[in-house]
């Protein structure tokens, strides 16, 4: 089953250090029938590399964005799933499609973590699955697309309006650094979305589990640019100590 992992990004702050914290964590490493492109608004379409330029805003609500994408990798890319995701979002690829092989079907398949928006439930835009004939259902239905609604949510609609089901998919959340402690490598999605200052704070989560699964698997990181942002989310964490650390009298 070949897998094309779809990343919402964006070039306004702090998308950049975000996208570059993914490529050098869970993106860094070649994964068979597994692909990643990252895709952003643009006045132009243009493909660099792994990075995909669309001639539509760059703003939220990403349906645009996210429409333009699924026409332009029909047209030029091969696979049968589409998983698309967030700089939110830690993906291990080789669990990914593990849980693919196991789990999902060659048409009508829509998976992820369920929400729930009123009586409708969707699947979040941490991660969600399609099926290559979904994707055509977006693109030739576009003109049904509520663009008011997040574009996670404005799918749900689409796709219960073609009674196609969502299909529960596992996630561990983490919304603090503070929150780590073992991380459970048998998994594929993790949400690493905090309110910290700059999103530093979801950089030393992305860092961390990035570690964890590294030292899972007997693997060494030999890329330059991880120490940087070991660094950076070192930072993070003294600065969390400081404003913890009681002021003088």
């Amino acid at each position: 089953m070949r897998i094309l992992v779809l990343v919402l990004a964006a070039r306004a702050w702090p998308y950049p250090i975000l996208v570059r914290a993914i490529k050098r964590t869970w993106a860094s490493r070649d994964t068979a029938d597994v692909s990643v492109l990252f895709y952003y608004g643009g006045k132009r379409l243009e493909l660099s590399g792994r990075n995909l330029y669309l001639p539509v805003t760059d703003a939220l609500p990403a349906g645009l964005k996210t429409i333009a994408c699924f026409e332009q990798v029909l047209e030029s890319k091969e696979f049968d799933l589409v998983f698309r995701t967030n700089c939110s979002s830690y993906v291990d690829l080789s669990n990914l499609h593990g849980f693919a092989g196991r789990h999902a079907r060659a048409q009508a398949f829509y998976s992820g973590r369920r929400g729930m928006f009123g009586d409708l439930p969707f699947a979040s835009g941490s991660g969600f699955f399609l099926s290559r004939d979904l994707v055509e259902l977006v693109v030739e239905r576009r003109a049904e697309w509520n663009h008011e609604l997040p574009d996670d949510i404005a799918l749900a609609e689409l796709m219960q309006r073609h009674a196609v089901d969502l299909v529960d998919a596992p996630r561990v959340d983490y919304t603090s650094a503070r929150d780590l402690g073992d991380v459970d490598t048998s998994q594929f999605l993790f949400r690493c979305k905090t309110e910290s200052p700059w999103r530093l704070g979801d950089i030393r989560i992305l860092v961390a589990i990035h570690q964890a699964f590294g030292r899972a698997r007997g693997r060494r990181h030999r890329s330059a640019a991880l120490p940087i942002l070991t660094a950076l989310s070192r930072l993070y964490a003294v600065s969390l100590r400081l404003r913890r650390r009681p002021s003088g009298g």
